[in-house]
């Protein structure tokens, strides 16, 4: 993900002027309540931490009214956990796909094993490749460093729109690693921030050759253990590696204890397990040039130039931590197409910028508590309208595309009831028949499991007497879409939109003859 414009800058920014420094965050971090040995945060009431719990109902209430595709949104100040919020359809039990917050964990695990002497940021990339030729002879990419690859500085060509082509020729190559390091020199390493995921996927190799540990292993024995973190997926390569720009799934209160981590210098209690100088480094901007709509970036850490210290881990579709240490909190948020300056300042009207208590509100308690649970419930049912007739002549019928951007090559969608139905369809990559789903038409979702285990959706309801619209939800992933197919004679015009991603794919299908 690279975001173009800072989330909470510009309202972060005038709240800034008029406050009072709570916590000097470079001089010395006071002791705060530790973490208990269950792995869960110390609960406490908004108020006692200046935070307004009726601000807080009202700002889930408007989530859940809007339909913005928020997931889970956790608010920790002074060591307490605050608010712990989940949106339908996803109940916050299973791991969510955090997608480019990953740099930010993998880019920490390089630090841990900088700390440890394992490997150093100046050693050059290529001495962890030495079976590798291709390239050798362009004297910029024997000089590439790991400095440079964390801090997308590499020079290595990487073209970001549309939707990172880069990315996707990568993800379409049977050798990731070949692919990212194959690429040719376009700038000058160090000389020009790019944001490259590709590269940094290059850091997974990097750390395993120079540990004897893939990063898995490596980030449970130094990182994800001593925090607590046990529960979480990590997708591999067509070689093996842990991908190390993203397809990292973790809950969202784990994601809480990485940006805490970082709140308090790498510290975890009484141990320590990131150096205070790599959170400075990490968290610092990077000297090199870089595109005018690009915050400045460190070691996988984006950072706010408008919020004094602030920084934050960001992934495409709405995956976010943002570690705030004027204010002594942090915000982890993951979700299906969301940004955050379109929920900002409702959040930031939730708080004072000083952390000193408030008077108890017993009212706005009830309601916090009330539009939590609000918030994980389906929405009230509803009577669907009569089936327009054209239903009947498209019940059961499977349509085939041609090939597409979606990867989808036939669907079929048949009206049970007048509340769901099914779904097959099968896409480009299938082997084997149409996978059959089911499909809600009172306005909830129908689950199913997805190929990990963990729940897909889909829902879908008329817009006219020719236009069908079919909306899927990846729940723990950003994949969240919408299908609008209007059927006429034989053929069937589909557009697709998806929330994460700043595109629309438009192609037609036809009927399959019985």
């Amino acid at each position: 993900m690279s975001p173009r414009t800072p989330p909470l800058a510009a309202i972060a920014a005038a709240m800034l002027l008029c406050s009072c420094a709570v916590l000097n965050w470079r001089d010395g971090v006071a002791e705060k309540p530790p973490f208990r040995e269950n792995g869960s945060w110390p609960v406490d009431t908004p108020e006692n931490h200046g935070m307004r719990s009726g601000k807080l109902a009202e700002l889930i209430d408007f989530i859940r009214a809007r339909g913005i595709p928020v997931h889970s949104l956790m608010v920790v100040r002074n060591g307490f956990k605050i608010v712990d919020a989940n949106f339908y359809p996803y109940d916050g039990k299973s791991p969510h796909n955090v997608a480019s917050v990953t740099k930010s964990v993998m880019t920490t695990l390089i630090g841990i094993a900088v700390d440890r002497g394992e490997l150093r940021l100046s050693d050059p990339l290529l001495s962890y490749f030495p079976g590798w030729e291709e390239g050798r002879g362009d004297p910029r990419k024997g000089a590439i460093t790991i400095e440079q690859v964390a801090s997308m500085t590499s020079g290595l060509a990487c073209d970001l729109d549309p939707d990172e082509s880069t990315l996707r020729e990568m993800m379409n190559s049977s050798d990731y690693v070949k692919f990212s390091l194959g690429r040719p020199v376009q700038w000058n390493p160090g000389s020009r921030f790019v944001y490259d995921s590709p590269a940094m996927h290059l850091l997974s190799p990097v750390l395993q050759c120079a540990t004897g540990q893939a990063v898995r292993e490596y980030a449970l024995a130094y990182l994800f253990g001593p925090l607590g973190i046990s529960d979480f997926i990590w997708e591999r390569d067509p070689q093996g590696y842990y991908k190390g720009w993203a397809e990292l799934s973790l809950y969202t209160n784990d994601m809480a204890k990485l940006g805490y981590l970082f709140l308090r210098k790498g510290a975890w209690g009484r141990e320590r397990l990131v150096s205070e100088d790599w959170v400075a480094r990490a968290t610092a901007p990077r000297p090199a040039a870089r595109p005018k709509d690009a915050d400045p970036y460190g070691y996988g850490w984006w950072i706010d130039p408008a919020v004094k210290h602030g920084f934050r881990a960001a992934g495409r579709g709405g995956q976010y931590i943002f570690v705030l240490p004027e204010w002594d909190m942090v915000i982890a948020a993951t979700g299906g197409g969301f940004e955050m300056d379109e929920i900002a300042p409702r959040l930031l009207a939730c708080f004072n910028a000083s952390s000193a208590s408030l008077a108890p509100d017993p009212s706005g308690a009830e309601s916090l508590e009330l539009a939590l649970e609000r918030a994980v419930e389906g929405p009230d049912s509803i009577t669907p309208a009569a089936l327009p007739a054209i239903a009947a002549r498209v019940d059961g019928k499977r349509y085939h595309f041609d090939v597409n951007q979606s990867g989808l090559r036939s669907i079929e969608i048949r009206f049970s009831t007048p509340e769901a139905g099914q779904i097959l369809w099968s896409m480009d990559d299938d082997v084997g028949p149409a996978i059959a789903v089911p499909v809600g038409f009172d306005g909830a979702f129908r689950m199913f499991p997805g190929l990990d285990g963990r729940p897909r959706a889909f829902r879908g309801h008329w817009m006219d007497d020719e236009s069908f619209m079919l909306e899927y939800d990846g729940i723990t992933n950003n994949d969240h879409g919408f299908l609008a197919l209007r059927f006429s004679g034989n053929t069937v015009d589909v557009e697709v939109r998806e929330t994460a991603h700043a595109r629309v794919v438009r192609f037609t299908g036809s009927r399959v003859a019985p």
